[in-house]
């Protein structure tokens, strides 16, 4: 008999570096399927921009009924105060639209307030918008408690819009 000698067979010499591969694959897999969470930032902030008020409307043709008398009528504060104010301030340079805004805005801070509905309604009246105008004043009415200068007022507003509103309804 003759002595034969083995060969390793082509596969075993796949076998050592099987196991270096299968780690070397579960690295890679295990690489990838890492998540890196970047670290939190600040939004950046938007630089400002100017905004410019909207170009006055032209005066109303409509009389005003009343004149603010000047006297010491304690003004309103906080918010819903500041609006009231810029409103006051817009219908006094013959902007009643954006009075309009300013004081809606006011009312869904402070709804019961008369001076806000009263506010409402003479810029609904500048505008020629009596029905409406009417309504206000009327709500502004039943929320009047103690000011008589502001209840005197409105019924002269209230008397004019409803005189207007005759043929607008």
């Amino acid at each position: 008999m003759t002595a034969t000698t083995t060969r390793p067979l082509p596969t075993a010499r796949l076998l050592p570096p099987l196991p270096f591969l299968l780690l070397l694959l579960l690295t890679v897999l295990l690489y990838g399927c890492a998540v890196t969470v970047p670290a939190p930032t600040r939004p950046a902030r938007p630089a400002p921009t100017e905004i410019s008020p909207p170009a006055p409307a032209p005066p109303s043709t409509a009389p005003r009924p009343v004149k603010p008398r000047p006297g010491k009528v304690a003004q309103p504060t906080g918010p819903a105060g500041s609006l009231y104010l810029e409103a006051e301030a817009a219908l006094r340079s013959g902007n009643p639209g954006r009075a309009e805004i300013l004081i809606e805005r006011a009312l869904r801070i402070d709804p019961g307030n008369a001076r806000y509905w009263h506010l409402l309604g003479r810029a609904k009246y500048d505008q020629g918008a009596y029905p409406q105008a009417l309504q206000f004043f009327r709500k502004a009415e039943s929320r009047i408690r103690g000011d008589r200068e502001l209840a005197a007022r409105n019924r002269e507003y209230l008397q004019a819009a409803a005189a207007r509103a005759g043929g607008q309804r």
